[in-house]
């Protein structure tokens, strides 16, 4: 089974923002920020088969960080 994740439906302002929010709920928390914000545009198509996940991601260019969770920050 295929399924495909894409900012491409939406309005230039709401694809990063919907990008980012992709990202954390297909893998982890990140922070993602992209040099052009207006013309940002991405799109994530996962492959789910028995004991194995694959998923291939396209997007123009981003900046991506993964951090430390908020609870060991403040450690």
């Amino acid at each position: 089974m295929s399924e495909t994740l894409s900012t491409e439906a939406l309005p230039a302002k709401q694809r990063l923002p919907f990008w980012i929010d992709m990202i954390c709920q297909t893998y982890v928390q990140l922070e993602c920020d992209a040099p052009n914000r207006d013309a940002f545009s991405g799109s994530i198509v996962t492959h789910r088969l028995p004991g194995l996940d694959l998923s291939v991601v396209s997007s123009r260019a981003q900046r991506v960080m993964r951090t430390p969770p908020d609870d060991q920050q403040r450690g």
